[in-house]
């Protein structure tokens, strides 16, 4: 090997160093950074030269899928978790006080108050304020089931904007890519941008992912429809009239059957919410203020065909806005507050007002209304009671909520750990680093005293001559 060659397979020596000490550099900096892979130099020969072939990323593609599969399932489980939280603690237990049963309950002891004293004027307005205080309960839970269904109509819109954009920075970082190729280190930082680009996609929907030689990436939902295709980009679309999701013209509604759509992250949760768990939850309010109508109205024989009884659709049938839980009131006629008498609470709402009042027979049938088991399918089964249908729907909406925190709580358990894997391949370990700094100091060293010494055979060379 002549000296020439010598020098230049030490000067290759020096470079290939100099760029495995910036990329060290580089991952040290980026130690904490969210979504950073480490990287590091491939190395080649050619003819006794170091070259640096490229720059390659810590990765696991397998990781990478599995922990974006979990991140999915946990978005879309602690949507709904979160959700049912916001309802139920406004529910509250079957004990608590600003719960339905509870409220049933002190009309119940209410009307028992006023069974035993029926002339009592006290008692009577006593038994209406207990009456008007469930309706007004009921009333407010179905407001507030309907304010979270606005929000969750709202977080869709943010999540599809979210997307988006996503789906947008993807296919600029294609382009680029494209062009120069994937390689060096700006095609590194590039695909890094991806991958936390598809991360954060995750969180919002489950994707598939397709990747070339030069780090561009296909989507498409789990279900198959096209997201992303090199540089084109499909639309994500939200039409809340009949709350369904569109990718270009092609639905992917979650949960919606025949369609190519996806079935985790947030807008899967979301979709569910909307479409799912929040009319279910109205569904069972409207039933039981459905049964409060017709009970205390099936048992007052001084009501003509059509009258209504102590709780009413204040807007009508069929009229209104939302459904009977957000429209029900006491009947007016026994409220001091829209000019009625308590009074007829015992007389009979269909009667007029000065009639005797020494009767309990009607208070006691309201107090059998309440308790009694009357035949007829409900939400919660047949024969069920107005006492039953309230602690079944209280008890099971709390216990909804209940499965989705576990679920959810589960869902964080089993990502942790492959999340954790994942870090642990592409983070940065700063004891490593700092260990490969020591063997390049070495070799910048080794190389450094190869060239110091041609230069010294050279400078005794051109002295003899």
């Amino acid at each position: 090997m002549g000296i020439s060659s010598a020098f230049s397979i030490a000067a290759s020596g020096l470079r290939a160093t100099s760029i495995q000490s910036d990329l060290v550099a580089r991952n040290i900096s980026n130690a904490q950074t969210e979504g950073y892979s480490r990287k590091s130099a491939e190395l080649t020969t050619r003819n006794g030269a170091v070259l640096v072939a490229g720059v390659s990323r810590e990765v696991d593609p397998l990781l990478d899928r599995l922990d974006r599969s979990n991140r999915a399932e946990q978005a879309r489980a602690s949507t709904i978790a979160g959700a049912l939280s916001t309802y139920t603690d406004y529910l509250g237990q079957p004990e608590d006080q600003t719960s339905p049963v509870n409220a049933l309950n002190r009309l119940y002891t209410s009307m028992l108050t006023l069974a035993s004293s029926p002339g009592a004027a006290a008692a009577q307005l006593a038994a209406v304020e207990a009456a008007q205080a469930l309706s007004g309960q009921i009333n407010d839970l179905a407001v507030t089931l309907s304010e979270l269904g606005r929000e969750v109509d709202l977080n869709i819109r943010y999540d599809v904007a979210s997307v988006n954009d996503n789906l947008t920075r993807l296919g600029q970082i294609n382009a680029r890519l494209g062009q120069i190729g994937g390689e060096g280190l700006e095609g590194a930082d590039l695909k890094d941008e991806a991958a936390r680009l598809i991360d954060g996609l995750s969180d919002f929907m489950d994707v598939q992912v397709t990747s070339f030689a030069d780090g561009s990436v296909n989507l498409y939902t789990t279900g198959g429809t096209e997201l992303l295709t090199q540089r084109r980009v499909t639309h994500i679309s939200y039409d809340p009239t009949a709350g369904k999701l569109f990718a270009g013209n092609a639905e992917i509604t979650p949960g919606a059957p025949g369609v190519r759509g996806f079935s985790a992250g947030s807008l899967a949760g979301l979709f569910e919410l909307q479409g799912k768990i929040i009319p279910q939850l109205s569904q069972e309010l409207d039933g039981f203020a459905t049964l409060l109508v017709d009970r205390f109205r099936a048992i007052d024989d001084s009501l003509a065909p059509g009258e209504p009884g102590l709780f009413v659709d204040s807007a009508g049938e069929g009229r209104g806005a939302g459904g009977l839980a957000q429209r029900l009131t006491i009947n007016p006629r026994v409220s001091p507050a829209k000019g009625g008498d308590p009074a007829l609470l015992t007389s009979g709402l269909g009667s007029e007002p000065g009639l005797s009042q020494g009767d309990p027979a009607l208070i006691f049938a309201m107090i059998s209304a309440i308790d009694e088991r009357v035949a007829g399918n409900t939400a919660f089964g047949e024969r069920q009671s107005l006492s039953d249908y309230a602690t079944s729907m209280v008890s099971g909406q709390q216990q909804r909520r209940v499965s989705a925190e576990a679920v959810a709580g589960q869902a964080a358990i089993s990502g942790a750990t492959i999340s954790a894997s994942r870090r642990n391949l592409q983070g940065v370990n700063l004891d490593d680093e700092l260990q490969s700094l020591l063997v390049l100091e070495q070799s910048f060293a080794a190389n450094s005293r190869v060239l110091s010494s041609l230069q010294s055979m050279m400078d005794d060379l051109f002295n003899a001559i």
